[in-house]
């Protein structure tokens, strides 16, 4: 196998030993696309264009991609409004009225379930869904590039 051992410069100035090729260059113009978008409906940051995968990613885990874990019965719920209404209905007695909040806040937490691709529909992982939407995003990307 032949491998390219060169360095370049990038427009950060950076110069980078680059192995077989274009790592740096392709990294480069991922970033300079700015090709990562919130992938949710309505919002507020729907037009935001991120600068990297990862802070495209941490936002939609952080706003998005949410689940609430009811301990007691080992159950995961999509949404804060129907964890409410479980703890009303199931866990009525194992808690006082001002403490539903806290209860709600403190079972917060990213989504582990398998989740739809927004683009494909297809099921993935939380593991991989950030990688597979990311491939979606850099092809779309690429295909609007001259």
């Amino acid at each position: 196998m032949y491998v390219l051992n060169f360095f370049i410069s990038c427009r950060q100035n950076c110069f980078v030993k680059v192995v077989a090729g274009l790592t740096c260059q392709r990294r480069h113009v991922f970033r300079d696309l700015r090709l990562y978008v919130c992938t949710f409906k309505g919002c507020p940051k729907s037009k935001y264009l991120f600068s990297s995968r990862y802070e495209w990613f941490d936002h939609e885990t952080e706003f998005h991609r949410r689940e609430w874990y009811c301990s007691a019965c080992n159950e995961a719920i999509g949404t804060r409004q129907v964890f409410q209404d479980h703890l009303l209905e199931r866990h009525s007695g194992s808690f006082l009225e001002h403490q539903i909040q806290t209860v709600i806040d403190s079972s917060e937490r990213p989504t582990v379930a398998e989740q739809l691709c927004p683009l494909c529909g297809e099921k993935q992982s939380s593991q991989h869904l950030r990688h597979h939407l990311r491939g979606h995003m850099q092809q779309i990307a690429l295909f609007v590039l001259p």
